[in-house]
């Protein structure tokens, strides 16, 4: 029971000085959180009564937010307490008075596995007349102490009471999961985080009240209840159904996509909250957006770009895209409300053979049906102007030792340049016709602005050119990419041949293959086999040069480069 309380108001939102550091809110806003807060002082806590309107967007619909609402979305609304709006009491709302001119509801949320009461669910009563503004809300086990031994206490597990209901009216009871937004000082209930509901939000079905279906249909109309002036229906007890989340809910057990395009349609309100999802390629914050996960393995038979698209769902999706094993992921890509009505879009670059694990989340955390697609493109063709091929290789002119790669030719012939480098040094610099099959390994009969080079790395290695004879094979414990720039590519293809590359060398380690991150692979322990090859791997270069730039490090930290030039000519 609340038996003082105080306040302090922060004039300067309305003090009519507009600022960065004094932002201005509108009276009726500010006047709306007064009686908010007001709210607490007689014991109300936080509601989430109609929490679809909340997120919708629509402000035509914001009269049905609970003013208890633990956000601030109408002021103008939320100023007028009427009973639509009332949030939980936590300790004896009603005086006698209201008691005996309202009825009220009273009953206990179980599991129907275990038949346990279950504690942090949202409970709420509407009128069936008025079924948006007519509401009131309770979070089942609010006044349950946790490891309490006393029989009195312990009946409070799971117990709701949902009073003040408008006599002569009837009800139903309905049992939802409290948002995961809801947690610290803006928390629903007893709990933070929020507990999640071991099956979809129902309603109670009187006689058919159970914890599987049939014969308890989760998605059928409750069962409505008569309300009595001064009377109190006691025992509606709801039984949750307990069903399994999707069969892809854990990363562990993503679905395996290796053919294109592809498409699926699952119900993600079952799934949870795995722990591989704590580490977020998308915005701030992530509390906000890791909820609801299911996860998809995307493996393309080439290396190009694949679209993941989510248009068609029911729910505000958040697509991430990851390389790297579950728990331990490197983030690719993440798009939130990349698409038409909050769903989302992403493309990422692609290697051949590289699994990518794909998480989609629920931004709003109420899950509902997914519709998912993934496209697979080979990259389009852009060319570059010699001016800036010029300039770029103006910037990669230093010697190569160590590292070599190597171009495969037709019929797997190697193409080595014996063309004069810098210091002394050879330079591999090979050159193709696009559309010439001794080169241009894309299959395209004719010309289409690119050519698909052949390229393998070999570290450890002896080089073959005269110039370089005192350089003798070491151990590499590092591996980097410097050009293409994977962490800043100018293009798509530039992102994609980087992520080909990178993943090849990786594959060079001891499995499990070492991770690759900002344009780096890391060998524990160092590569010491010689000659150690990656196989071929596909190149694709539009009209115009690309520079393969690349630089090794042995254990004691001695780098050594090398770097090829592509040039496909008209």
């Amino acid at each position: 029971m609340v038996t003082e309380a105080s306040a302090v108001l922060n004039g300067k939102f309305i003090d009519g000085v507009a600022s960065g550091g004094n932002p201005e809110v509108q009276l009726e806003t500010f006047f709306g959180v007064l009686v908010h807060e007001f709210g607490h002082y007689v014991n109300l806590d936080h509601s989430q009564i109609n929490l679809l309107e909340a997120f919708d967007g629509q402000p035509l619909n914001d009269d049905a937010i609970a003013t208890m609402f633990p956000f601030v979305v109408s002021g103008p609304e939320t100023r007028d307490p009427h009973a639509r709006r009332r949030g939980v009491a936590v300790d004896a709302l009603p005086r006698r008075r209201l008691r005996r001119a309202t009825g009220a509801i009273t009953g206990t949320i179980r599991r129907g596995d275990t038949n346990a009461p279950f504690t942090g669910a949202f409970v709420i009563a509407r009128n069936v007349d008025d079924p948006r503004r007519d509401a009131v809300g309770y979070v089942s086990g609010t006044r349950f102490v946790a490891g309490s031994t006393a029989p009195a206490a312990a009946a409070l597990a799971g117990a709701y009471e949902l009073p003040g209901l408008t006599p002569d009216a009837t009800y139903t009871v309905e049992v939802e999961a409290v948002s995961p937004l809801f947690t610290g000082g803006s928390s629903v209930g007893p709990l933070s985080p929020p507990a999640t509901l071991p099956g979809p939000a129902e309603f109670w079905s009187g006689d058919a009240e159970a914890g599987t279906s049939p014969p308890d249909d989760p998605d059928a109309p409750g069962v409505p209840i008569p309300i009595a002036a001064g009377a109190v229906t006691t025992a509606v007890d709801v039984v949750l159904n307990v069903t399994p989340p999707p069969p892809n809910d854990l990363c562990a057990a993503a679905t395996n996509v290796t053919a294109f395009p592809f498409s699926t349609t699952i119900e993600t309100r079952l799934a949870t909250n795995a722990p591989t999802t704590r580490r977020r390629a998308a915005s701030s914050p992530p509390t906000r957006k890791r909820r609801k996960s299911v996860w998809f393995r995307l493996i393309a038979p080439l290396a190009g770009a694949v679209t993941i698209s989510t248009a068609g769902s029911s729910y505000d999706t958040v697509v991430s895209a990851f390389t790297g094993a579950c728990g331990a992921l490197a983030g690719v890509g993440c798009n939130d409300d990349g698409g038409s009505d909050l769903t989302a879009t992403l493309t990422i670059p692609v290697a051949a053979g590289t699994p990518y694990l794909v998480e989609v989340t629920d931004f709003a955390s109420t899950g509902g049906t997914l519709v998912l697609t993934a496209t697979f493109d080979l990259v389009a063709a852009r060319r570059v102007s010699e001016r800036r091929a010029r300039r770029v290789r103006a910037r990669h002119r230093r010697p190569a030792h160590r590292l070599r790669h190597r171009m495969a030719g037709a019929a797997g012939a190697s193409l080595l340049s014996t063309r004069p480098g810098s210091r002394n040094l050879p330079s591999y610099r090979v050159v193709c016709a696009d559309g010439d099959p001794r080169c241009d390994f894309d299959g395209i009969v004719g010309k289409n602005g690119s050519c698909l080079f052949h390229v393998a790395i070999c570290a450890n290695n002896s080089d073959p050119r005269a110039a370089t004879r005192r350089c003798v094979p070491s151990a590499v414990a590092e591996y980097r990419l410097l050009s293409p720039n994977s962490r800043k590519p100018r293009d798509l293809v530039d992102a994609v041949n980087a992520a080909t590359l990178l993943q090849a060398v990786a594959s060079l380690g001891l499995p499990p293959a070492p991770a690759v991150a900002d344009g780096r692979v890391a060998f524990a322990p160092a590569l010491t086999t010689l000659d150690r090859c990656t196989t071929f791997q596909r190149v694709v270069v539009p009209v115009g040069t690309r520079v393969l730039r690349s630089q090794a490090l042995t254990p004691t930290k001695k780098t050594d480069s090398d770097q090829l030039r592509l040039r496909c000519n008209k």
